[in-house]
């Protein structure tokens, strides 16, 4: 094989998918759900990482059959809320009850299945959750990746003010990204920016 003027690497890893076909959400008339092999892999992407499209209640579903139809590797985030985001008209937001962020059971299926689930994932839009909820939703996504012993994602962008300064002066002034990732203690530092456009709140 003859490689002069190529580029080498090890395949790529895509750090915010949406792999399973069975959430049910959409966005601006088109499902977000993507099939990985087809999509991934023709990039030279080997590892996909699925930002939160399930929850506690669901994500063994795209465990047991998803993943295993793919040849891109997968791993994923768990949603705070049960569902992910499954949504419908008798649902709305996943996290319009607040009821459905459950730390403690976010916690325990990360522990059970660390290979699998490497992280949190929350969504504080106004399409996900009510904005006098944000700053619960926020600290129990945190307090359930502080129990599981990894970091949280946390989505800002397009969500109601409340939602952008949940702790005060940590979030004042900041333009957060589409993806970022929070310090696992809810603590007064500025999220370590990963990747993603400036703009949101």
């Amino acid at each position: 094989m003859d490689i002069t003027g190529k580029l080498v690497t090890p395949g790529f890893i895509d750090l915010h998918g949406h792999f399973y076909d069975g959430s049910g959400h959409w966005h601006d008339g088109s499902p977000i759900y993507i099939d990985a092999d087809k999509v991934c892999l023709s990039g030279g992407v080997t590892t996909g990482v699925d930002a939160g499209s399930a929850g506690w209640t669901n994500y063994k579903t795209m465990r047991g059959y998803i993943v295993p139809t793919k040849v891109t590797r997968l791993v994923a985030l768990l949603h705070i809320g049960a569902t992910g985001l499954l949504r419908n008209e008798a649902l709305g937001g996943e996290l319009q009850d607040i009821r459905h962020a459950d730390p403690d059971r976010v916690a325990d299926a990360i522990k059970e299945d660390p290979g699998y689930l490497v992280s949190v994932k929350v969504r504080m839009l106004l399409s996900a959750v009510s904005y006098w909820e944000a700053e619960t939703a926020l600290k129990r996504a945190t307090e359930a990746a502080d129990m599981a012993g990894v970091k949280l994602m946390a989505r800002h962008r397009h969500a109601h003010p409340a939602a952008c300064d949940p702790g005060g002066a940590r979030y004042r002034g900041y333009r957060h990204p589409h993806l970022q990732w929070v310090p696992r203690e809810y603590s007064g530092r500025q999220p370590h920016t990963q990747t993603g456009s400036a703009g949101g709140c």
